[in-house]
């Protein structure tokens, strides 16, 4: 008999997939964590299937774990430049401040992250549009744990088409067998 564990095909965990990236997309827009849209579009959730059964895998920037369990105190900075990008996205330190200023701007925020961390302890983010009650990490956890239930539809639904077909086909063979005169 078959293990419901190798059930269905990649075709059939499709689904699925664009269920938990489309959450996984509005989350990031919802925690106001898209302002360049990299992580956004990085994210690929697949069907991957293994020997033994099918794994749903979500993958995305590196960068993207930072956003879902923040960064600890203590921790060492991030790179200058890719806080420098992010600024430019926000807007942060107009045009109007020269570049060198802009770049020591950058190497503030980054010494900020490095000793009070993401999201920050003992401090207000202004710098986010929403202000600084909306929450700034777990977002794939808060998916899943929001999805939970349509996830197990979902799985339900694949593994109940496996289960129909070996039924139908331990039917078949049986009815095959009694048919030719075996008894």
């Amino acid at each position: 008999m078959a293990d419901v564990r190798k059930a269905g095909t990649a075709e059939d965990w499709q689904p699925l997939c664009d269920l938990i990236k489309d959450a996984l997309v509005a989350k990031l827009a919802e925690q106001d964590h898209n302002a360049t849209g990299a992580l956004s579009d990085s994210i690929e959730v697949i069907a991957k299937e293994l020997p033994d059964r099918w794994v749903i895998e979500a993958l995305a920037n590196i960068y993207g774990k930072f956003v879902n369990n923040g960064r600890r105190q203590g921790a060492a900075p991030p790179p200058i430049e890719v806080i420098y990008e992010w600024m430019r996205q926000r807007n942060i330190a107009s045009e109007v401040v020269k570049e060198t200023q802009r770049r020591g701007i950058a190497f503030v925020i980054a010494r900020s992250i490095s000793q009070r961390g993401i999201p920050p302890v003992g401090g207000y983010s202004q710098h986010y549009s929403k202000g600084n009650s909306l929450k700034r990490t777990g977002w794939v956890d808060d998916v899943v744990a929001e999805n939970e239930e349509k996830i197990y539809e979902l799985v339900e639904e694949v593994i109940g088409k496996v289960t129909d077909w070996i039924i139908f086909n331990k039917y078949k063979h049986t009815a095959t067998f009694f048919n030719n005169g075996n008894k």
